[in-house]
């Protein structure tokens, strides 16, 4: 009785677990894309997980430029 139990627990749990990645998805994504204000996306979450690599090489970049210029800038070297 208890391994039916289990197993119905189990399968409760795979049932949500899409519903979940999706919720777990969407909040990496609006830390990396975030969304304009009243702009509704009409992609999908998977459509945008595709361009999560270029984005974050984008923020890493734009990143490690605003920072180099600022200590450039800090000791005033052309």
């Amino acid at each position: 009785m208890m391994q039916i139990r289990d197993m119905a627990a189990e399968e409760e749990l795979k049932k949500k677990e899409p519903k979940e990645l999706q919720i777990a998805a969407q909040v990496a994504l609006d830390m990396v894309d975030p969304p304009e204000e009243g702009v509704v996306s009409d992609k999908t979450v998977m459509e945008r997980l595709w361009k999560t690599p270029q984005k974050i090489t984008c923020y890493i970049s734009e990143t490690t430029r605003t920072y180099l210029e600022h200590v450039l800038r800090v000791r005033n070297i052309p």
